[in-house]
């Protein structure tokens, strides 16, 4: 039986006001699962690096400023927490590493839609 576990990443900041006059909502965080498959001699790997970057960058830039450690070999997955709803579309790809601090090869690249879009012209009348 193979165990999965998720880890959260949180990418983008939220704004609270805390007003005691008025009511307010927050909007609610969209989750979105990044997910991968061991690799075939997965006895030596202690960890993973996920490394992300924009779908719109070209070319895209997988650099060790935006890249989450996964220090437990049996996580398999993260999800990413959109709180700024504006993230748009990230692109992301894995790299597992051995208790010397070997990396392997990137894995394939797969992007997906992260968030919502922003209402914009927001103005006072």
């Amino acid at each position: 039986m193979t165990h999965r576990r998720a880890v959260g990443l949180t990418i983008g900041m939220g704004l609270l006001l805390a007003l005691p006059a008025v009511i307010h909502a927050e909007p609610t965080p969209r989750q979105t699962m990044f997910a991968w498959d061991a690799p075939a001699d997965s006895t030596a790997v202690t960890g993973y690096w996920l490394y992300y970057a924009p779908e719109a960058e070209s070319p895209r830039v997988y650099s060790n400023a935006r890249r989450v450690e996964i220090p437990d070999p049996a996580v398999r997955q993260i999800a990413v927490v959109d709180f700024s709803a504006t993230l748009g579309r990230l692109c992301a790809r894995v790299t597992a590493r051995n208790a010397a601090g070997q990396e392997s090869d990137f894995s394939n690249e797969a992007c997906g839609f992260f968030g919502i879009p922003a209402p914009s012209g927001l103005r006072v009348q």
